[in-house]
Parts: structure tokens; sequence; C-alpha cells
């Protein structure tokens, strides 16, 4: 039975090739694509809003075709010739329900199928409701939309490009060309663009770059007027720039920055008068240059010059050199006069910026300990040689000068 009657059949419902190919080669215009009326009315059908069986019927002036959808594959398709009346073309779609139950594609009984009318005489939907086929609602399909002419919706379906194209290719050439040609005109138009923009970015960054040279010209221009004018008061002051340069570093170095000789002689006379019967028997107070050697006479490694810090801001400053000759009191031991000239070295390191060059206490001490005979209780004459900074209370003043 299922070789006599197949329970699958489909039929392509269109006109033989050779004559559908020989009315295409009459076209003179690009060739898109060939779709059937059934495989368009499938592709109505397979929409999720409709039932899985379905039949769907498009009426036409000269035709009625009618398609049926088993569980929305495309199973038979028919086209019939013209008919007018609403019973004639009912009794066509009964009659295709029959074949498919008859062939076994549907089973006989009571289940109701939906019919899809596009287009149709009127009264054709009642005529059809006691055959178990129901007419679906336009609005169900369409919404509130009113299709009067069919064939728009079915156009609106080829626009969209669905499966089933059936021209071959060489017919679709000059169409497929165009859609190449029109890719490839839009790449040139990108490339054209992306050109353009850089090129614009390359400009604008050349204006920039000239607007922001015209400022700095601009303001060196103002910095050299400024300074025109400034020489022109300079000039009518009557003092060139040179010379108030060398009164400032003048009162800088010799005026400001003199060393307080009376500072010293006030720390100094404090210190002699904490120990007790020392006297000062001589002194000489001197300032000295930063490359002069303080303390000559000595040899000893700690009249070595200072290099001055390479790191410094400050240029080399003037130094004080001042030797001391103490006379302690008589009558003491050797070790009671090192103890005092090392309590009298004591005193003289806490003078601020002070340096001792040269220390008897040491000279004492190392006697004392060793042979006990470097020095004898009536040689009293100890002298001290020490450096004190050579500025005014201590203070930058070199670099105030220099600013």
């Amino acid at each position: 039975m299922e070789r006599l009657a197949p329970p699958l059949q489909t039929l392509t419902a269109i006109e033989p090739a050779d004559r559908i190919l020989v009315a295409l080669k009459t076209l003179q215009a690009p060739m898109v694509g060939v779709w059937s009326t059934s495989m368009l009315l499938a592709h109505l059908g397979q929409k999720p809003a409709m039932p899985p069986n379905l039949f769907v019927v498009l009426c036409q002036p000269a035709s009625m075709r009618i398609l049926f959808l088993k569980q929305r594959s495309p199973v038979l398709t028919r086209l019939i010739a013209a008919t007018q009346s609403a019973a004639e073309q009912a009794a066509e779609i009964v009659r295709t329900l029959r074949h498919l139950e008859n062939t076994h594609v549907l089973e006989r009984g009571s289940q109701r199928f939906g019919v899809l009318l596009m287009g149709g005489a009127d009264g054709l939907a009642a005529a059809l409701s006691g055959d178990r086929l129901d007419v679906l609602p336009p609005q169900s399909v369409w919404g509130s939309k009113s299709v009067q002419d069919w064939t728009h919706v079915l156009f609106d379906v080829v626009c969209k490009g669905p499966p089933g194209q059936l021209a071959p290719l060489s017919y679709r050439a000059a169409y497929l060309a165009g859609g190449v040609t029109k890719a490839t005109r839009i790449g040139v138009a990108l490339s054209v663009a992306i050109t353009v923009w850089i090129a614009s970015a390359s400009v604008s960054s050349s204006i920039q770059a000239q607007r922001e040279r015209t400022q700095v010209q601009a303001a060196i221009e103002g910095i050299a007027s400024h300074i025109a004018k400034v020489d022109l008061a300079t000039e009518a002051f009557g003092v060139s720039p040179d010379m108030v340069r060398k009164a400032l570093a003048l009162d800088a170095d010799e005026i400001a920055s003199a060393p307080d000789l009376e500072l010293h002689m006030g720390q100094l006379s404090d210190i002699l008068g904490s120990l007790p019967g020392a006297h000062l028997k001589s002194m000489q107070w001197q300032v000295l240059n930063a490359s002069d050697v303080a303390c000559p006479q000595e040899g000893t490694v700690n009249a070595a010059v200072a290099l001055p810090d390479p790191a410094s801001e400050l240029p080399p400053s003037r130094k004080v050199e001042l030797q001391l000759t103490l006379l302690l009191a008589e009558g003491i031991g050797p070790r009671q006069l090192a103890q005092q000239a090392g309590e009298f070295t004591r005193l003289l390191k806490q003078m601020e910026g002070v340096k001792v060059m040269r220390d008897p206490s040491r000279e004492l001490r190392d006697g004392d300990i060793s042979t006990g005979s470097a020095r004898t209780p009536t040689d009293r004459d100890l002298v001290w040689c020490l450096t004190l900074p050579g500025v005014h209370a201590v203070k930058k003043i070199a670099k105030e000068g220099a600013l």
C-alpha cells in the first residue's frame, strides 16, 4: 500500500525548465532570482504563528493554488484552473483533503485543519467549515493590516531572499557582479574616507604646531621687548648692571659677611673665666681666604685644606684663624695641667663651627702617659690653633649675594 500510496508527496508545480529558461532570456534587467509560487506559499505557512498542519490557498483571477503543509513541511501543491464561485473553490480544497486522506498522508477522523485564504470568493469560509476546515482570521496572521493584493505579500517575501532560488548562475551573473561592484565601491569609499580622516588629522596637527610656534615667537618677542625696556631704564639710571652686581658682591663678601670679632672674644672670655688661674698670654685673630691654609706652621695632616663640596650651591667661604697662647695656674702637677688643657679644648669645641687644628692637651696627655717627660711643670705656655666660620653669625650670606 505504501508503494501505491506513499505517505509523502511533493509536487513542484512549475513550468517545464526549457520554457522557463526561454522566457528568462528575453529579460533585459539583471535577474535577482526565480522562486516558485509554491515555495513562497510554503515560506508564509512556516511562520511560528501558523498551525503546524495548514492549507495555504492563493486565489487569483485565472487560477487557484492549494498548498498543504504537514508539521510545517510542504507535502502537496495543486494548481487549478480559474474557479469563480465559493462552492467551486471549496470543492477543490475539500477534494485535496480527501486525496490526502485516501493516500494516507492524513488520518481520517475528526481532526480539524487550518486554512490560510489569500483571496477567494465571498462565502468561502462558511462553505469550508462543514468539512473540518477552519479559515484563519486575517488579524491573527497579518494583524490589523488589510491585504488587498496578495502578490505584494509574495513580492515582500522574495525581497528577503528566501531559500529555494531556481535561476541558473549564468542568468544571475549581472546581478551578482553588480553586488560585488557595490561592495567594492563601498570599500573604496571607506578607504578614501579613512585616508581623508588621517590627512585631516595630520593637517590639524600641523596647524596646531604652527599656532603654537606663533605663540612661542610672540612670547619671545614680548620678552625681548621687556629686556630692551629694562636696559633703557638701566641706562637712564646712570650705572651699568655689571657695576651694580660688583657692588652687591662686595657688600655681601666684605661687609655683610665679615666675621664677628666681638662674638668670638666674648666666647673666649667666658671659656677663660671658667678655668681658675688661667691667663691669656697672646692671641692672633686673622681672616683667611678659602684657598689659604690654616695654621701652616704646624705642618701636620690637620693643616690640610678641605676641598669644597662639588654638590654645594654655595661658593667656598672664608675662615678665621685663631691662635691662642694660654698660661694655666701655677703650682699644679702635670696631670692637673693636662686635665685643665683638655677642659679648655672641650670648651673650645663647643663654639659654633670651630675646628681645633692644634691641641696641646693631646701632647700633654701623650707625654704624661708614655714618658712623663714631654712637659715640665714650669713650662706652662700652651698654644692652641683653631679655625672659625668666616661669615657673620654663620649666615649663608654668600648664597644671598649670589641671588
